[in-house]
């Protein structure tokens, strides 16, 4: 009998000590998840950003003062290039390219007049010729973009600044390499302006096909590049031009990343 209430109180005991050593406590339900908040894209994202200037190492043009082929006097020459994320999706890259450079006139080189009907002689002079191309576009490939130009071109022989619209491809620079080539081609189908006289008002255009195209060569540990590169223009008669204009030049200068 005494065995008997002993196990009785036992068990009427046990539901207790089991509550007080923790062990029939049952686990707290998990926290249901946080749906993770979608990233807030900002309109404008700057990607990198390059910056570059120098000097012609060797170079030549041919014109309607300067019939063939001739060396150019040393010229200046700088670009930008830089991409932008719009919106987190939408990869652009535009450019600013300028170049000024001169060279000169012989009186005795015949030049070819307005419209390619005849010549005329002019006394020697340098020409002095100044360019202005901005150009823009979406990514289609890494690296590769394409888009839309603008080009002016002014120069201190009478005619008037030329300028234009057109379509450009372009190479964006890797900055995660030592070394990496970089460019843009750029078509402008109708160039020009009017060539205006005392009696006449002539239209005068071209068909431009300009490039620039090098390699940036990284200074390691800095911000720092070589830049070495090549860049022309073939500017064709579409309307009354006297003559096809022709250059290409060789630069070499420094760049910078930020």
């Amino acid at each position: 009998m005494k065995r008997f209430l002993i196990a009785s109180i036992l068990v009427a005991l046990a539901p207790f000590a089991t509550y007080a050593n923790g062990s029939a406590q049952t686990a707290p339900p998990a926290p249901a998840p946080t749906a993770t908040p979608e990233p807030k894209h900002r309109l404008f994202q700057s990607g990198p950003q390059f910056i570059a200037a120098g000097v012609s190492v060797a170079s030549n043009i041919s014109s309607e003062f300067r019939p063939g082929s001739t060396s150019m006097l040393p010229s200046f020459a700088a670009w930008q290039t830089g991409e932008t994320t719009l919106l987190g999706r939408f990869h652009v890259l535009s450019y600013t390219d300028y170049r000024s450079f001169a060279y000169r006139h012989a009186a005795s080189d015949p030049v070819a007049t307005v419209g390619g009907t005849g010549f005329t002689t002019i006394p020697a002079f340098q020409i002095h010729d100044d360019e202005m191309e901005s150009g823009g576009g979406i990514r289609l490939l890494p690296q590769i973009y394409a888009g839309l130009e603008t080009f002016a071109r002014r120069e201190n022989t009478g005619y008037p600044t030329l300028h234009g619209i057109g379509y450009t491809v372009m190479l964006a620079p890797n900055p995660s390499t030592h070394i990496t080539p970089y460019g843009w081609i750029s078509y402008t189908p109708n160039t020009g302006s009017n060539y205006v006289t005392p009696t006449s008002s002539t239209a005068l255009t071209y068909r431009a096909l300009r490039y620039r195209t090098g390699l940036l060569i990284n200074e390691p540990n800095t911000r720092l590049y070589l830049d070495l590169g090549v860049a022309g223009e073939d500017l064709h008669n579409r309307t009354n031009a006297p003559a096809t204009i022709r250059d290409t030049m060789v630069t070499a200068g420094l760049g910078l990343r930020f």
